[in-house]
């Protein structure tokens, strides 16, 4: 049997070992059943989706049975940062509540939990517990880590299912899960929006079923409710036919697939058996055992479970650590680079543990100047796990196991997954390799055999203990699981019990190599017969009168090989010349031979018991007769045992007178004849059986000489295959020729890489120097020379010992923390003459990605710095042009300032003058004046009103362009409210309807913006003047995308041929009779708008309304602020 069936070690922090689950399981007559309190769920399904699983999740709740008593959890990778509403999604599509876990949350029975951002969940008995998310993006496996915590929780009560997604999460838990006897689904790829995580949980072949997402909560629903009826160790009413089954079973799988399960534990097989009928819901052994027969794949699924390879990287860290702590570094003590470490990883699944040991080696060997070679065995009997350990891929999600420093140096990263280095891959042989009956390996330093002998019988425990006993050297370390232990003081010595970890002892006797008989036995062996139990009194006495009072007798087996001897049996015995024997025949007196052998004869072929004629033999010079009482045991414990009884007679009587006496001593003559007839019936039955014996041999010799042709036939096909193997290594021989050809061409090649090379590092014009992990030169390009004073013969030399041009630098200290740290740098370097030079450092990395120094480069940049000098002075030239021209501009706009207001102060003086003189006019003489008079004067106090308005506008539209600037949050709603309430207020007896949107926010200059939205109010309360039903609108809109504020009306309008003029000063598009005005409001609204960047616009039809719409730019950071 395979030598790691079922790798079920849990962490060394887990407080129930794996052999405690087995007994559980052992004593539960069905796979899931009552252990379970009526308030926890039957099962936890756990669900694991990623990219597209938010559609998936909600098809697959939606026809999940809300009474099956299920909990169900989805963990799914969520961003860190922003809140969830996966529950809000998942509620209206499940009969079962979705609730969010928090920080302890109970499992219960038919409902639903989702994972919360940025942490992960685990299972802690019946609860469900959050802890903080890993920091490191890539140390991030959400779904692994629930499902290993699951399957150490709840056993076979764990369902586990990957849904769609990208990377490989939730492929190592499936395994733990699968592992424990839970149920693994995968979504079918095919159906997947993203296949990558099914595929990677696919591909380690621990999935149960592949199914498209409405089959999978049917599956687990008959599951679940499949309750598989299994004898029990202590049976039921119908053990007998159960058993039958059984045994029914364990031959088809033999006759299928050639294993034999004879000594494994059968609670383990029986557990396995029963998962896999709930899998085809089958609850009779009788069904299932039909499936399989209708179903040879089945068979080989079966068989598979029995041997599941479970296993992982650096699994239990701190055995590992201690290995590679006290363990490995004696492994190399006293030897030398012609020796060897050999190590030998039983049952090494899918080789992650092979492959984690050979790392502690060669980690090791590393540090040594001439170390031994490391040889990893590593074997097992299921072949799919050994060609995954041999191609030696694995899905990327062990990033969250192995250290990343190992991670980079003994694996290469591969299409999302990683594949082991050539150096590690070269150091382990994987080879099928059966514990029990094949030889093992020899001469071991190290032997790995975790969690088999937990599953084997007891006396196979025994035997395969031996054969490690064997197989180690004197000193050599044997690492068990966990839960198993060794009762071989004599031969190990505990390193660490915790561990399981022991040493040989120097002085342990190395066994025999132990021989497993290869004969498939039933599954229950025949029990050992009863020991016979020392008695007292009475009995002692009884055994001892019947040994020295009854007749002498010799107990034998089938082969005539003696077993025990009463006290007086040596009476009749002789011990023959030469060698030591047991051989009844050979041993007992030459007068009883011909007799014993004839009598064994007959009771061997007919069974019965035989009596054979009185034998005369001599005893010190006394002539006795005795009669050989031979008896076969007639028990079935006791097969194949013969007991001899030697019962003495009286020599004179007449029964054993022969024909050669009776002559001599004168007896009647029919008293001949009857002793002659007897002898000669003896004889004829003697002949007989010698005959018999003889045909026997004949036959045995006719085999046998088939057997000899059949081997003669095989050696003549070794010979053919000899002469076969001759051809191929000429053939070999041919293309190694082929090969050296090949290599002679790629050494020409390589010398003109690096003629090329040297030529390359002469012509260029970048100082370049090489430098070893000793910091010594390797090699440097020639403009080397302008900054070191080196020559040729200087390689090999430390760069300490040569002088350089920068001065008190410690190029040498750079050099030596970019080789500890493998961080480049770059620093500017100036010489003793003023030259400049950017210095470079960075790792020397060779073609396997080893450190094997550091590279140096020296770029002249002498030129650079002084254009940079050069471009600093014209930076600082021009910053005092512009500061001179900035003062400039800062003067003239103050006298442009002062002149305004004076020109403003001189104009507006004149025109209150004519306008107050006029109106006093109007008012006191306006009666004697004719009406011709009263309008000239009209004309004069309007033309002043005018010309003051224009005044005003042209100050406001000169001083825009001017003055301080501030961004800040405007409300463009409220000042439109008050802008309206001044307009009403102006002429109360108007009726409009102004809407104004509830909040305008814009970004800009209050003061500013307070003149757009009055002036666009303004214009549009003027021109809806002659309106029944005024409507004026404020609001915001998307323009081209953008979003823009606009201001409608439905008054007047205008005509759109004459819009382009509507932003000009002093333009206007209507009568100034009819509608006042100075011409500039809009000019100065669409100069406020240019200035914040900002754009303007402006739509309308002859007296049907118009839309003036503006757009500012988005809040300066330090505005939002």
């Amino acid at each position: 049997m395979r030598a790691d069936d079922e790798r079920e070690q849990t962490s060394t922090s887990t407080s129930t070992s794996v052999a405690q689950e087995e007994r559980v399981a052992a004593d539960t007559p069905h796979a899931h059943g009552g252990d379970l309190r009526g308030d926890e769920p039957t099962a936890v399904v756990a669900i694991g989706a990623s990219a597209g699983g938010l559609g998936a999740l909600r098809q697959l709740l939606g026809g999940m049975p809300g009474d099956a008593g299920l909990a169900v959890v989805v963990v799914v990778h969520l961003s860190p940062d922003h809140e969830s509403h996966l529950v809000h999604l998942l509620q209206p599509l499940s009969t079962m509540p979705v609730r969010q876990i928090s920080e302890t949350t109970t499992l219960e029975r038919d409902h639903v939990y989702v994972i919360p951002p940025g942490a992960n969940v685990s299972s802690v008995d019946s609860h469900l517990r959050l802890s903080k998310l890993e920091h490191d993006r890539r140390d991030r496996a959400p779904i692994d880590h629930f499902f290993r915590t699951l399957s150490q929780t709840h056993d076979g009560h764990s369902i586990g299912v990957v849904l769609t997604g990208t990377g490989s999460d939730g492929a190592l838990g499936l395994r733990r899960i699968k592992e424990r006897g839970g149920l693994t689904i995968a979504q079918d790829p095919s159906e997947a929006e993203y296949d990558g995580m099914p595929q990677a949980a696919i591909s380690t072949g621990m999935v149960d079923l592949i199914l498209t997402l409405d089959a999978i909560p049917n599956a687990i629903a008959s599951y679940v409710a499949t309750e598989p009826q299994i004898v029990g160790d202590d049976g039921d009413g119908d053990t007998a036919t159960k058993e039958a089954t059984l045994q029914a079973l364990f031959a088809l799988i033999r006759s299928r697939t050639g294993r034999d399960f004879s000594r494994y534990k059968r609670s383990t097989l029986l557990r396995r058996i029963a998962r896999r009928m709930q899998i085809h819901r089958s609850e009779r052994l009788e069904e299932y055992l039909d499936y399989l027969r209708r179903h040879p794949a089945e068979v080989e699924a079966l068989a598979d479970e029995c041997l599941v390879s479970v296993t992982e990287f650096f699994r239990d860290a701190a055995v590992f650590a201690e290995l590679e702590r006290s363990v490995v570094p004696k492994l190399f003590e006293g030897k030398g680079s012609e020796d060897s470490v050999r190590v030998w990883s039983v049952g090494c699944s899918t080789g992650e543990e092979a492959y984690s040991v050979a790392i502690l080696l060669l980690e090791h060997a590393a540090t040594l100047d001439e170390p031994p070679a490391v040889q990893v065995f590593a074997t097992d009997l299921h072949e799919p796990s050994l060609r995954r350990a041999r191609e030696g891929t694995y899905p990327e999600t062990i990033e969250s196991i192995v250290p990343q420093e190992r991670l980079r140096r003994y694996f290469t990263k591969e299409r999302g997954a990683y594949r082991i280095r050539k150096e590690v891959r070269d150091a382990i042989v994987f080879t099928s390799h059966n514990v029990l009956s094949d030889a093992p390996f020899s001469r071991l330093d190290l032997l790995l055999c975790r969690n088999l002998l937990i599953y084997l019988d007891r006396g196979v425990q025994r035997d395969v203990v031996n054969l490690f006993l064997y197989a180690l050297l004197p000193r050599g370390y044997l690492l068990l699981g966990s839960a198993e232990s060794l009762d071989r003081d004599d031969a190990f010595a505990t390193v660490h019990i915790g561990y399981a970890l022991f040493q040989k002892r120097g002085d342990a006797v190395k066994p025999a190599v132990p021989v497993f008989p290869l004969a498939p036995r039933l599954l229950h062996p025949t029990p050992e017969p009863a020991r016979t139990r020392r008695l007292t009194g009475f009995a002692d006495v009884h055994s001892e009168l019947l040994d020295r009072l009854g007749p002498p007798s010799v107990m034998i087996d089938d082969d005539d090989s003696v077993l025990h001897l009463s006290a007086r049996a040596g009476e009749y015995l002789r011990h023959p010349g030469g060698g030591l024997t047991n051989d009844v025949l050979k041993l007992v007196r030459e007068e009883f031979r011909l007799e014993l052998r004839s009598a064994l004869h007959v009771v061997r072929s007919e069974g019965h018991p035989m009596r054979t004629a009185k034998v005369h033999f001599e005893r010190h010079g006394t002539e006795h007769t005795a009669v050989i009482d031979v008896r076969p045991a007639d028990d079935a414990h006791h097969k194949g045992v013969i007991l001899l009884l030697f019962e003495e007679g009286d020599p004179t009587d007449g029964d054993v007178v022969t024909f050669a006496n009776a002559t001599s001593n004168g007896e009647p003559y029919d008293l001949h004849v009857t002793a002659l007839e007897r002898e000669l019936q003896l004889t004829r039955g003697r002949l007989q059986h010698v005959l018999e014996n003889a045909e026997s041999t004949n036959e045995e010799m006719r085999a046998s000489n088939e057997e000899l042709q059949s081997m003669n036939e095989e050696l003549r096909s070794a010979m053919e295959e000899f002469e076969t193997s001759k051809e191929e290594l000429q053939s070999v021989n041919e293309e190694l020729l082929t090969v050296n050809e090949e290599n002679q061409h790629k050494v020409e090649e390589l010398a003109q890489m690096s003629s090329d090379l040297q030529t390359l590092m002469s012509a260029t014009e970048i100082a370049t120097l090489f430098l070893d992990r000793e910091l010594r030169i390797l090699r440097f390009t020639p403009r080397v020379g302008t900054v070191f004073n080196v020559r040729h013969r200087d390689r090999g030399r430390a760069i300490g010992d040569l002088t350089h041009r920068f001065g008190s630098h410690d190029l040498m200290g750079d050099a030596a923390r970019v080789l500890e740290r493998l961080v480049p740098t770059e620093r500017e370097l100036v010489t003793d003459t003023g030259e400049y030079f950017l210095t470079r450092v960075h790792p020397y990395r060779s073609s396997d990605d080893r450190i094997e120094g550091v590279v140096i480069t020296f770029v002249d940049i002498t030129q650079h710095k002084e254009a940079e000098r050069r471009v600093r002075e014209v930076n600082t030239k021009l910053e005092q042009i512009v500061a001179e021209r900035t003062t400039q501009l800062r003067h003239a706009n103050e006298e442009l300032e002062a002149f305004n207001q004076s020109v403003s102060h001189d104009l507006r003086a004149p025109l209150r003058g004519i306008e107050r003189f006029t109106t006093a006019t109007l008012a006191k003489y306006g009666d004697a004046l004719e009406e011709d008079g009263r309008d000239l004067l009209h004309l004069v106090v309007s033309g002043a009103k005018r010309m003051t308005e224009q005044i005003d506008g042209l100050l406001d539209l000169s001083r825009v362009g001017r003055g301080e600037f501030r961004w800040e949050r405007v409300d463009l709603a409220e000042i439109a409210e008050q802008v309206v309430r001044e307009l009403r207020a102006r002429e109360p007896e108007r009726r409009a309807d102004v809407v104004i949107a509830p909040v305008l926010v814009a970004y800009g200059d209050e003061r500013l913006l307070r003149i757009v939205v009055s002036n666009l109010l303004e214009n549009a309360w003027k021109f809806t003047r002659g309106e029944d039903a005024t409507r004026i609108e404020v609001g915001e809109q998307l323009v081209g995308g953008e979003r823009a504020f606009i201001v409608r009306d439905n008054g007047a309008g205008f005509d759109p041929r004459g819009a382009h003029r509507l932003f000009v000063p002093f333009q206007r598009l209507h009568d100034p009779d009819s509608f006042e005005g100075s011409g500039i409001g809009l000019a100065l609204v669409h100069r406020i708008i240019t200035r914040h960047g900002g754009t303007m616009g402006a739509e309308g039809e002859v007296g049907a309304g118009s839309s003036f719409t503006f757009t500012l730019p988005p809040a300066p950071t330090d505005a939002a602020n």
